[in-house]
């Protein structure tokens, strides 16, 4: 942080980050104690667009190396309460998507000096637009793949495999409304043709 005399900003910290982990565990399958294994890499980055905005960009790629049953597989990070999360899939249902190998992408675009600001009351209250979009997709090996490894548990009904296309949801909203409140309106773009899917919704948050 910048510390002034009456005002605290946060600095702008424009370099790439990597985040690598890896997770091993073991599991008890029916009396069969097996191990488990998962890595993650991520990359985070914010671009300057000048008097534009700023553009913050999240990549992720998760897998796990060997045979497990569905809990252990990886999935989107889902997340659905009305608050907003930035790491977080909104649309997407609890275990929809299975994959032990999953790739993410997320995007949030905040606006500067864009059409908010021209507007003089809006710019005074300091509202600004958002945009943000948010991708995942993945593969299921068959060594876990209930319809081709034998004694695995099978999927839940509303869990699914990716198909040829990633799942992909996207939001506009307001930030800084009232000077706290963030609000989205988020939409689904793909796969929304599953039973029960959620194709819509308003997302709200609050920061003091």
């Amino acid at each position: 942080y910048l510390q002034q005399k009456r005002v605290r900003k946060p600095l702008e910290m424009t370099s790439p980050v990597f985040l690598l982990s890896h997770t091993f565990g073991t599991y008890d399958y029916f009396g069969d104690v097996k191990p488990w294994h998962r890595s993650e890499l991520s990359v985070q980055k914010r671009f300057l667009l000048g008097s534009a905005g700023r553009l913050d960009a999240v990549g992720e790629v998760m897998k796990v190396w060997n045979k497990v049953p569905f809990p252990l597989l990886v999935y989107p990070n889902q997340r659905v309460r009305h608050h907003i999360e930035n790491n977080a899939f909104f649309l997407n249902r609890a275990l929809e998507f299975m994959a032990d190998e999953q790739y993410t992408l997320r995007t949030t675009f905040v606006g500067d000096d864009l059409l908010l600001a021209k507007i003089p009351l809006l710019n005074r209250l300091q509202m600004r637009e958002l945009i943000s979009l948010r991708a995942s997709y993945g593969r299921l090996s068959d060594r876990n793949d209930p319809g081709q490894s034998p004694h695995l548990y099978t999927f839940p009904s509303a869990s699914y495999k990716y198909g040829s296309e990633p799942y992909v949801e996207g939001a506009v909203g307001i930030t800084n409304l009232l000077g706290f409140l963030r609000v989205e309106y988020v939409h689904r773009f793909t796969y929304r043709d599953l039973p029960d899917a959620l194709l819509g919704g308003i997302r709200v948050d609050v920061t003091l």
